[in-house]
C-alpha cells in the first residue's frame, strides 16, 4: 500500500488528531531551552523566534529514508508488517489486508513532514504583548488569515499550534520534546484538541507519545502511541513499533 505526504488541507479530523508533529509542535520541560536574553529583553522579532525554532528541529536532512519491521496495535489487535518510508514523502506499507490502517498512513505522513528541512522566512508578528505565558510567546501568521494559524514559542521550541480548518479549529500542546546529540529537538508527548468551530463544544481529544532511536546518525521512530477519546464516548488506543531499521541506500532512487 502506497501512500504520498498529504496537505494540511486534505486531512479530515481524525486524521489531524495524528499529526504530531506538524506543523511540528515540539514542547519541552526539563529539555525545553529557555528564553535568551535577547528575548528577555523584549529585541528579538517574531520572524526571528520563529527561524530559531524550526531550525532547532531534528531534521533528515541528508537521508533518502528508512525501512523497518513494524508492530502495529489497534485497541488490543496487533498484526506485523513492513514499511518503507521516503523523505520525499512516499510510504510503502504492509500490512495484512483486513486490518484497519487509513490510521497508520495518516500518522506515517505526519512524521514525515515533520522531519522535513527547516523554511528560512516567514511573514509573522507577535499576536499579542503577553510575554510571560508558560508556553511562551504567541505568534500569528499574516499570510494565512484563512486558517488563523498562530503558534506559541519558548526558547528555540515550537509549544503550540492553533489553527481553523473549516468546521473545525484544532490545538496541539507538546508538553515534553527529546534532543538528540546535536541538541535538535523531537517531539516526545503531546495533545491535541479538537472544537466545533460553530458551537465551541469539544469533539475530540488526543495524547500522543514518541519514542526516538538513533540509527546511524539518524534520529528515526522507535514507537508511536496515541489515545484518543471524543464527545460520544469512543476511545481508540493505536501504537506503532518499529524495529530492525534500515536507512535506504542513495542507489535505490535511481530512475525514480
Amino acid at each position: 500500500m502506497k501512500t504520498s505526504l498529504p496537505t494540511a488541507r486534505s486531512l479530515s479530523i481524525a486524521g489531524l488528531a495524528l499529526l504530531a508533529l506538524c506543523c511540528s509542535v515540539l514542547f519541552g520541560t526539563s529539555q525545553l531551552h529557555g528564553a535568551d536574553a535577547a528575548e528577555a529583553a523584549g529585541s528579538t522579532t517574531a520572524e526571528q523566534m520563529m527561524i530559531r525554532a524550526h531550525q532547532s528541529r531534528a531534521s533528515w536532512d541528508g537521508i533518502v529514508g528508512f525501512s523497518a519491521d513494524v508492530l502495529v496495535s489497534n485497541n488490543g489487535e496487533q498484526v506485523e508488517g513492513t514499511v518503507t518510508i521516503r523523505t520525499d514523502g512516499e510510504i510503502d506499507l504492509i500490512l495484512p489486508e483486513d486490518f484497519p490502517s487509513d490510521w497508520v498512513n495518516t500518522k506515517l505522513a505526519s512524521l514525515v513532514q515533520h522531519r522535513q528541512a527547516p523554511r528560512e522566512n516567514f511573514d509573522v508578528s507577535f499576536a499579542d504583548e503577553v510575554k510571560n505565558h508558560p508556553l511562551g510567546r504567541l505568534i500569528k501568521f499574516n499570510d494565512d488569515p484563512a486558517m488563523g494559524s498562530h503558534y506559541r514559542i519558548d526558547g528555540d521550541v515550537i509549544t503550540e499550534v492553533h489553527r481553523n480548518m473549516g468546521k473545525t479549529r484544532f490545538t496541539i500542546s507538546v508538553t515534553d520534546v527529546t534532543r538528540n546529540a546535536e541538541g535538535k529537538y523531537l517531539p516526545k508527548s503531546y495533545s491535541l484538541s479538537f472544537w466545533n468551530a460553530e458551537s465551541g463544544e469539544l469533539a475530540s481529544t488526543m495524547n500522543v507519545h514518541d519514542d526516538w532511536i538513533t540509527v546511524e546518525g539518524q534520529d528515526l521512530p522507535a514507537r508511536l502511541l496515541s489515545i484518543e477519546s471524543d464527545n460520544e464516548g469512543g476511545r481508540d488506543v493505536r501504537e506503532i513499533r518499529f524495529r530492525n531499521h534500515r536507512l535506504l541506500p542513495v542507489e535505490q532512487t535511481a530512475g525514480r
